[in-house]
């Protein structure tokens, strides 16, 4: 007789279960650029002040931060006080001032947008030009040379006339001021559309900052919420096991166990694109949606909190691994970011607003995490340190 296993219950084998991997993102192609355009844009309300709707931020590192929650939860309806301590990670973003150095408009058609035109700076930066030319320390130099002449003719005014009176849609080009930490002499290009206003009020807003620095509290505030674009860590060529996460065979099974057993049926003889196949991962753009904004400043700042008197900058003590210090405007976002460090990533202002209580309430900082990041650290400053243990070895000779 045939004994049913479901019945006794004595396989540990589901027949049935939910698929490995998910299908939302296939298929797994890696990203075409290193800087990833703003894509959809927030619905333009004129009722607004003029704004950019996002900016450019580069990745230095992670830390933890400890924040004092007044939001009620069920556990704590009935308690009197419901403050309460939350740890939680947080990401810092450099964000140096960007250079706008040109503005586009566009009209509406009946196939999406359709471009009118671009007036560019007199002056452009040698590090935004080098990114219009392959070996531009090699090149001639002459990208852009003779586009000073349109200033002297007077054709820039027309072209700006005809934006205005023309485009439905302003948006501005603007380059970043690379923090020495990357290592490149190329600065990285976005174009930034700008909300709010009419159009007329609008030009005027760009013609006032073109040739100027933009900064990223002109566009972001604190406890706002915004969206990061990026792209993720690259990993290679991987198997299915890492790529899918797929079941390890056991241990007496043929032919390898870190393998899909079976790709697919004899006949029809085909392996349908669900099936679990190694192949590249990682190196993809992601969106992170309603990512909050902690906290807003410079990174000379001395972060002084209510409960923390320490006097003590936001970097670590030796600095963010492999990145450095902090130098320049920085933002602390909750959560993690896609990417290593030194990656740069787009910084947008979200299109789907959460109604979510946790997003809502303001933030109140109570600690930030400054000990070293590349062991086990213990002092929030060099000066604690140095209370602790005393005086160096070579301090103490140079005494003698």
């Amino acid at each position: 007789a045939v004994v049913s296993t479901q019945s006794t219950g004595m396989s540990c084998r589901k027949y049935e279960a939910p698929r490995h991997g998910s299908l939302a993102y296939c298929p797994k192609r890696r990203a075409s650029t290193l800087i990833q355009p703003l894509g959809s844009v927030p619905v333009d309300n004129q009722t607004e002040k003029v704004h950019p709707v996002g900016f450019i931020g580069y990745k230095a590192g992670m830390t933890h931060s400890i924040t004092v929650s007044t939001r009620v939860l069920r556990v704590d309806r009935k308690s009197r006080d419901p403050k309460r301590e939350v740890l939680d990670a947080v990401t810092i973003i450099e964000c140096p001032d960007v250079t706008v150095f040109g503005i586009t408009g566009y009209s509406n058609s009946v196939t999406g947008l359709k471009k009118i035109g671009t007036v560019f700076n007199k002056e452009i930066d040698e590090s935004c030009k080098a990114r219009f030319v392959k070996r531009y320390s090699r090149s001639n130099k002459a990208v852009f040379r003779s586009y000073s002449k349109k200033y002297e003719s007077g054709e820039i005014k027309q072209e700006l006339d005809n934006l205005e009176f023309n485009a439905d849609v302003i948006r501005l080009l603007v380059h970043t001021k690379v923090p020495k930490a990357c290592k490149t002499k190329k600065a990285h290009i976005l174009e930034l559309q700008l909300n709010g206003g009419s159009i007329k009020e609008k030009m005027e807003y760009a013609k006032s900052k073109l040739g100027g620095s933009l900064s990223v509290k002109e566009v972001f505030e604190k406890d706002e919420l915004l969206d990061i674009i990026g792209v993720t860590k690259g990993k290679g060529f991987t198997g299915v096991i890492k790529r899918f996460g797929v079941r390890i065979q056991p241990r007496k099974s043929r032919k390898g166990k870190r393998k899909v057993a079976c790709i697919g049926a004899w006949h029809p003889a085909n392996v349908m694109r669900t099936v679990a196949r190694a192949g590249h991962m990682g190196f993809h753009r992601r969106t992170m949606p309603n990512k909050k904004v902690y906290m807003i400043a410079e990174g000379t700042d001395i972060l002084n909190t209510e409960f923390d008197l320490t006097k003590k900058t936001i970097n670590p003590m030796g600095g963010f691994p492999n990145y450095g210090d902090v130098k320049s405007t920085f933002l602390m976002v909750k959560g993690n970011v896609m990417g290593p460090c030194k990656r740069a990533v787009t910084l947008r202002k979200t299109l789907v607003k959460t109604k979510k209580e946790k997003n809502l309430e303001k933030t109140v900082i109570k600690f930030v995490d400054t000990t070293s990041k590349r062991g086990h650290g213990r002092f929030q400053t060099k000066e604690e340190k140095r209370a602790f243990y005393g005086l160096d070895k070579k301090e103490v000779e140079e005494g003698i």
